[in-house]
């Protein structure tokens, strides 16, 4: 499903299996020993493969900073500031999914 919002150039949608059409999907994340990470999307119910990319700034909100310098490969200069770049991440992370359940949400209701 597609949502196409007049007021901002984005597309929210709810990603489908073309095999099944489920949307009950699970994210296999990879990384290799090259620091690569990809997410590979399998279906739930029939187990088809959907999909697969590369996130480029992967965020796992329950996560801590030691995640957060693992997944950048960032050296620390600063605790604070890496502390304060972890806060500034999940707070963006929370609100842009905040919104996007809004606007999935909203589409349903139309």
């Amino acid at each position: 499903m597609w949502v196409k919002l007049t007021l901002t150039p984005m597309e929210v949608r709810h990603q489908t299996c073309l095999a099944c059409h489920s949307q009950e999907l699970e994210n296999i994340i990879v990384r290799d020993a090259g620091r690569t990470r990809y997410i590979f999307v399998r279906c739930a119910k029939c187990h088809e493969f959907v999909a697969r990319y590369p996130p480029k700034d992967y965020h796992n909100h329950g996560r801590t900073l030691d995640s957060l310098l693992q997944s950048t490969g960032q050296s620390v200069e600063s605790g604070r500031e890496m502390l304060h770049q972890l806060e500034e991440r999940k707070e963006t992370a929370q609100t842009q999914f905040n919104e996007i359940i809004q606007i999935l949400q909203d589409s349903q209701l139309s």
